[in-house]
């Protein structure tokens, strides 16, 4: 049988741990949470049955396990100490059986959005982005109809271009417009892209750290 691994945790430190470790939550602050999860192993959640392809007619199964650290903390920990507990987690995955890995929330962000932990793990690791980027780049598309804006003809701003997802939005949207602005706050990383997007790109295309630009545009992602 197929299966599948995802990795969640917890996002408001009180609720979600008071849902596993009812005594845990009640006697410690957020605070103490946040600590003191630094040290908390990787937490099997549950069991997912009954998933069946409506194509191909096959069950899967799979299995919801969480990384201890809080958002919060993965900004505050040192990037590596965060790859070490979710490629323990992803480890914990391997053990029960899973045939493909998703990185969930804050997991599918920190770092390089999940390539040290795919190079770390046996199994495939998918963070979800495609997808986002396809809903993103399309939600623009049907927007463009809505408004009856032809998008070849249009300039559209992409915010937070330099990120995992903006950047391949970036992409796409540059084949596309007339004009598209990069917008993010590092100049230099906006460059790099402005010159990487250059070779394949429809668009004239301009970099902006700031937010100003964007009156200058139609359509904005």
């Amino acid at each position: 049988m197929d299966s599948f691994a995802f990795i969640i945790h917890p996002v408001d430190p009180k609720r979600d741990v008071s849902r596993k470790f009812p005594f845990l939550g009640r006697v410690l602050s957020e605070k103490q949470i946040d600590f003191f999860s630094t040290f908390f192993p990787p937490v099997y959640i549950s069991e997912i049955e009954g998933i069946k392809s409506q194509a191909t007619g096959k069950e899967i199964k799979g299995w919801f396990i969480a990384c201890p650290y809080t958002p919060r903390r993965m900004m505050q920990l040192p990037e590596k100490t965060v790859y070490r507990k979710i490629i323990q987690t992803g480890r914990m995955a391997e053990k029960l059986g899973a045939n493909i890995l998703g990185l969930g929330a804050f997991t599918s962000v920190v770092g390089d959005a999940g390539k040290t932990i795919a190079d770390k793990l046996e199994i495939p690791v998918t963070t979800g982005d495609s997808y986002t980027v396809m809903i993103a780049v399309q939600a623009i598309r049907d927007a463009a109809k809505v408004m009856d804006i032809k998008i070849e003809d249009a300039t559209v701003a992409v915010v937070g271009a330099t990120g995992s997802i903006g950047r391949v939005c970036a992409e796409l949207i540059a084949g596309e417009a007339a004009r598209t602005f990069l917008i993010a706050r590092d100049e230099k990383k906006l460059e790099v892209l402005r010159d990487r997007l250059k070779v394949n790109a429809r668009s004239e295309l301009c970099i902006s750290t700031k937010m100003d630009v964007l009156k200058e545009a139609q359509l904005i992602l």
